[in-house]
């Protein structure tokens, strides 16, 4: 079918594939170029295939699509249809086809139609109606109250869940009525105000008002309204929280608040919000609680808007290599969720003490936060106290209130006690709940609370102790519970009733006492045994009050230190103290006080025997000033005096142990130096006795009528060249030994930096003669940069010893050419000193003890075994750096020693 040039023009214009069609068997007669820019294909390609419009809808439609063609053109009236077509790439295309039966004789004889790209409306559509799906979700799942009212007549256009419950209402009762017949407001002026701010700004943010629920009671809400669209009409989105329970507390009782207050401000634990992207302070505190202040010795403004690195016991260099090690451990905190770790801390006043840091990433607001919690570990028995306590201040932020109470390791639960549907329901409870009892939040949510009792408790009893809880305000009882698995476990419960949203609920947390209940049968299982042990303990058990007078002493006093029992009651610690330790004991003794119930001190004095003489005496002080039972501190003393002198003999056999291994070092290296003096020394000695030779011919010439001037002349000519080539000899000892005695100087020196190249080039000197003797090359390969270490040389040159000694030792049973190599190089800062042999190498089943102490392959009388433990502890200890081997059995064996730059 061809086309006029002046309608071809005018089918370009149109935005869409015309076409024309026979209605019965639908095979195309025309088909406009369009379709090549919209699918692909040539209008030839279509028409050429008479099915092609059949077989190119997509699979999903074409059914459909058939039947609604055949169906609307025998209807003949122009019709509409929606459908996805495949294009040449793949891609499925949606288009709108409006087609128009041409009708004769009340049959439709052709069909004409415009098929329009509809692709990115339809995926408009959908964004828009998955959206809209998420609003509606959103909006009825929030927990936050929420009504939408029409701007121009306020009607109720929709309420979500929080809403109904809030107010008492039914949806039913509510959509389509105007608000003012629900009569919510409390006060006339609350509503008067509210519509002057809305006149003023066109929206309220956090607004208090009273409102009334269905039922008649009065409720305190915080509320917003903000201005938005909803069902194309203008309309007033408001948010609602009920705020009752908050202002009855701050009104009548602080109930709830104290509650939380007191479970915050007992615990030990430290919480901390810090910024690792603040940009003008590194890793800056931004919040805190009470016990992070507390733990730390600063007041609540001191910390924050400091750097977290303030409480490290150590000042940090912010280098690029500690940036970059920060931002590794926060992108390993994104990846792992938390991490938990020991450290130390430094409070205000100095002193250190041990934490326990569990960081995890937050996200408040559009800011990437880390929290983190330290807890003292010295005070372990206050964690639980310090934990509770920081949930009275993290309340007031629901964010850090839900991050806090995902980490609380005892069980807590929110139960309905007057649920219609279920007895006692969980209405909610935390990630411990589930952990303890074996469950998923999801199992036990809705369920009643009896799920978990071991035995079932009638209703009557329930209501009588609800109606006893309400009275005392707190219970607290021992139970037995029931896990998922059936394991019956004891929990001590802690109840309460709360308030919230107008609703009495009862507040439960559990805390498994399997290990205290343990300990504390333990505990009485020791209990009486104490009386018939301590008595006859080698230790001596005192009690001191607050003023550090013994109150009470088991008869080993007598056994260890000679006084009667009678004799220390109502003393003076002190008086048995040497006066030395007295500021150490005090320190010691004020720590515990101050520590509290519990608190650990311990201290290794001198106690004064009665005889005169002085026992070394190691002591624990425990605080016991509150246990009524004993008010006072508890100290366990062990003389220690033998244990003591045990140990500085140990330690004097270990010095002399180094002190033999360095004479060994040194013997190693006496054929070496005596080679290199012997040798000078026997030329000197030639020369002077050849001097002696022709001092005597000259004595003897003298007034010998046959020797003349000449003869003279040439005696003292030939004695002065004799003494010449001695005085060069001995020059040749001189400058050996000068540089002998500054090796000497070096290695007797402190720390200090010096030059390694020099004296490993000096050590190499005086190994000469034995790698000679060894038929063994020694080589140094000096590095391109000077080698500057720190530390003392002395060390430096015991290390290498050590190692080119036992290199030439390997080498000794080599077949291949001997040689041991000392190279010198810097990587990254680092100084890399390596010492290598071609020697026989050293054996699978050696090499994993080589840096043990007395371990040695060796003949006896060529090594002790302390070498390589000990030059091992020099370059780890000493110079802070590592030490490696890689070895080849037959081929050699290197040494490479790395020192920190």
């Amino acid at each position: 079918m061809t086309v006029e040039p002046r309608l071809q023009t005018l089918l370009q214009l149109v935005d869409g594939i015309v076409w024309e069609g026979d209605p019965a068997s639908l095979v195309h007669s025309f088909v406009s170029d369009k379709v090549e820019a919209l699918l692909g294909y040539t209008a030839g390609e279509w028409l050429a295939a008479p099915d092609f419009w059949m077989a190119h809808i997509h699979p999903e439609d074409r059914e459909r699509v058939l039947e609604e063609v055949r169906a609307q053109s025998a209807a003949c009236a122009p019709f509409e249809l929606e459908y996805r077509m495949l294009a040449r790439d793949g891609r499925a295309v949606w288009f709108r086809d409006r087609v128009t039966p041409l009708v004769t004789g009340g049959q439709p004889v052709r069909l004409g139609g415009v098929m329009t790209d509809i692709t990115r409306l339809r995926e408009d559509e959908a964004r828009m109606q998955g959206l809209h799906r998420r609003f509606e979700q959103v909006f009825a799942a929030m927990p936050i109250a929420c009504g939408v009212v029409r701007a121009r007549d306020g009607q109720m256009m929709a309420v979500n869940s929080a809403w109904l419950s809030l107010l008492g209402f039914a949806r039913e009762d509510v959509l389509g009525q105007p608000a003012r017949n629900l009569n919510l407001w409390a006060d006339p002026a609350d509503r008067e105000r509210v519509g002057e701010a809305l006149g003023t700004h066109g929206r309220i943010h956090e607004t208090e008002f009273r409102i009334r629920a269905r039922g008649g009671q009065v409720l305190d809400v915080l509320s917003s309204l903000e201005p938005v669209e909803f069902g194309g009409e203008d309309c007033l989105l408001y948010m609602m929280v009920d705020i009752t329970g908050r202002k009855r507390a701050e009104a009548e009782l602080q109930g709830s608040r104290e509650v939380f207050h007191a479970l915050f401000e007992h615990s030990p634990e430290a919480i901390v919000l810090l910024d690792p992207h603040a940009p003008d302070v590194n890793w800056k505190i931004v919040d805190c609680n009470g016990a992070a202040c507390a733990m730390n010795g600063y007041t609540r403004e001191e910390l924050l808007g400091q750097s977290v690195h303030l409480l490290r016991p150590e000042p940090v260099a912010l280098d690029g290599r500690e940036l970059q090690e920060q931002r590794r451990y926060l992108e390993q905190l994104r990846n792992r969720g938390k991490t938990r770790f020991e450290s130390l801390h430094r409070r205000k006043d100095g002193s250190l003490y041990p934490v326990e840091i569990s960081t995890t990433t937050v996200h408040i607001g559009d800011r990437e936060l880390v929290l983190g919690i330290d807890r003292d570990v010295t005070e372990r028995h206050e964690a639980e106290a310090a934990l509770e306590k920081s949930r009275a201040q993290l309340r007031q932020q629901q964010e850090m209130l839900e991050m806090v109470f995902t980490s609380v390791p005892d069980a807590i639960f929110l139960v309905d006690p007057h649920s219609s549907d279920v007895d006692w329901k969980i209405v909610a409870c935390n990630g411990a709940a589930c952990t303890m009892n074996g469950y998923t939040r999801e199992e036990l949510i809705g369920q009643p609370v009896g799920l978990l009792d071991v035995e079932p408790i009638p209703l009557e009893q329930k209501r009588a102790f609800l109606e006893e809880l309400r009275k005392q305000g707190l219970f607290r009882f021992p139970a037995l519970h029931r896990r998922k698995g059936g394991e019956v476990y004891p929990v001590e419960i802690v109840l309460s009733v709360v308030q919230h949203g107008g609703q009495e609920l009862v507040l439960g947390i559990d805390r498994d006492i399997t290990e205290q209940r343990r300990a504390s049968e333990a505990l009485e299982r020791s209990h009486t045994r104490f009386r018939s042990l301590v008595q006859n303990s080698s230790d001596i058990i005192t009690v001191l009050n607050r003023g550090g007078y013994v109150t009470y002493a088991t008869s080993s006093l007598t056994a260890l230190l000679g006084y009667e029992v009678d004799e220390v009651l109502g003393q003076p610690s002190l008086a048995y103290m040497h006066p030395d330790e007295y500021p150490a004991i005090r320190d010691t003794f004020a720590e515990v006080v101050c520590g509290g119930p519990g608190a650990v001190g311990r201290l290794t004095s001198r106690y004064l025997h009665k005889d005169g003489s002085w026992r070394w005496m190691e002591w624990v002080a425990t605080n016991r000033l509150n246990d009524p039972s004993v008010c006072g501190l508890v100290l366990n003393t062990r003389d220690v005096t033998e244990r003591r002198l045990a140990d500085e003999a140990l330690k004097a056999s270990r010095e002399r142990l180094l002190v033999s291994e360095k004479l060994a070092g040194l013997g190693r290296l006496t054929a070496g130096l005596a080679h290199e003096i012997n040798t000078p020394l026997a030329a000197t000695m030639n020369y002077l006795h050849e001097a002696e030779r022709l001092a005597e011919e000259y004595r003897a010439s003298v007034g010998h009528p046959d020797v003349t001037d000449a003869d003279h002349s040439e005696i003292a000519a030939e004695l002065k060249s004799t003494l010449e080539e001695a005085g060069k000899t001995t020059a040749r000892i001189g400058e050996f030994i000068r540089t002998m005695r500054g090796h000497t100087r070096d290695t007797a020196s402190g720390v200090q930096e010096f030059d390694a190249v020099r004296l490993a080039s000096e050590t190499l000197l005086m190994l000469a003669h034995q790698a000679r003797g060894a038929q063994t090359d020694l080589l140094l390969e000096q590095s391109k940069d000077p080698v500057r270490l720190r530390g003392e040389p002395g060390r430096f040159t015991q290390v290498l010893t050590n190692l080119v000694v036992n290199a030439i030792h390997a080498c000794e049973a080599a077949e291949q050419a001997r040689r041991v190599t000392v190279a010198f190089e810097v990587q990254s800062g680092q100084t890399v000193m390596r010492v290598e042999d071609t020697g026989t190498g050293i054996g699978a089943d050696v090499l994993p003890r080589i840096f043990d102490p007395l371990f040695t392959t060796k003949d006896v009388g060529k090594g002790t075994g302390l070498g390589l433990a000990i030059i091992h502890d020099i370059v780890t200890g000493h110079f802070g750096g590592t030490i490696e081997v890689r070895t080849e059995p037959g081929q050699g064996t290197t040494f490479g020693v790395t020192f920190p730059g």
